[in-house]
């Protein structure tokens, strides 16, 4: 008889056009185990997802069996995943970046790959690349004043108000405003 011994191995890619991204910026990720061992293996594997992210979303997997997945405290678990040495096992899922977010923060998902339960060896646990998060202000203004016309009378008090709001992905700060 021939022992069935796994030897697995993992990587972690996300589709982010660069290594920068924005607040609400939504970045999809694949989690690729392989098995480069004679036989096939079952395993389970952890991802830790950083504050700066949501929830992962749109889970899918792709070769692994009956794999599962659950999120408690920033960290997703795959279970059940069954990994072959004839194919890949795949999971996808996206991360949206938190808004708002802090310029310059960086973040990157880190997994650990379980030894299979027939024995054999984990020889990569898997790191995503760093992402740097850019936020934008966007401030705009309105003024008004409580005259209720155009024209005013000496010695009649004015009052101006100004309102300055921020849609952007980010908080602004040393704001000045000249009247």
């Amino acid at each position: 008889t021939v022992n069935t011994i796994p030897v697995l191995s993992a990587t972690l890619t996300d589709n982010a056009p660069s290594t920068t991204v924005n607040p609400n910026q939504v970045i999809g990720y694949t989690y690729t185990i392989s098995n480069t061992g004679n036989g096939t293996g079952h395993t389970s594997a952890t991802i830790s997802i950083p504050s700066q992210v949501g929830t992962p979303a749109s889970i899918t997997f792709t070769n692994c069996g009956s794999a599962t997945s659950s999120y408690s405290g920033g960290v997703l678990t795959l279970s059940n995943l069954s990994v072959s040495n004839t194919a890949n096992c795949v999971v996808t899922f996206n991360e949206t970046v938190n808004s708002p977010g802090v310029q310059g923060a960086t973040f990157n998902l880190s997994s650990t790959l379980a030894q299979a339960t027939e024995g054999g060896s984990v020889t990569a646990n898997a790191t995503s690349r760093t992402l740097t998060i850019a936020v934008v202000p966007s401030l705009s203004t309105t003024s008004s004043q409580n005259s209720g016309t155009n024209s005013v009378t000496p010695s009649q008090n004015v009052t101006y108000t100004t309102t300055i709001s921020n849609t952007g992905t980010g908080t602004a700060t040393g704001v000045n405003i000249t009247d």
